[in-house]
């Protein structure tokens, strides 16, 4: 199972910015990140999407085997797909 930690609102506003999955490879990131770490190549946008449904199905797989103890449970999720 994906380890995955509990994030605060803080950090949870600080790292959600609306950027595509693509963002690795235009060519201002990939200056970026070249000056960061040279050599660096950043993931592909169907990388970044598979590894997020992995943690997304992790999490919720681990979530369902919780014993319940709570009338109610509400979850919300937005997983865009493009075809």
């Amino acid at each position: 199972m994906i380890q995955v930690p509990v994030l605060t609102s803080e950090r949870r506003q600080e790292l959600h910015d609306g950027l595509p999955f693509g963002i690795f490879r235009r060519s201002g990131m990939r200056k970026f990140l070249y000056t960061a770490e040279p050599g660096y190549i950043g993931p592909n946008r169907k990388t970044v999407r598979q590894k997020i449904a992995a943690i997304y199905s992790s999490y919720t797989d681990h979530l369902r085997s919780l014993p319940i103890k709570i009338d109610f449970l509400a979850l919300t999720s937005d997983l865009r797909r493009s075809s």
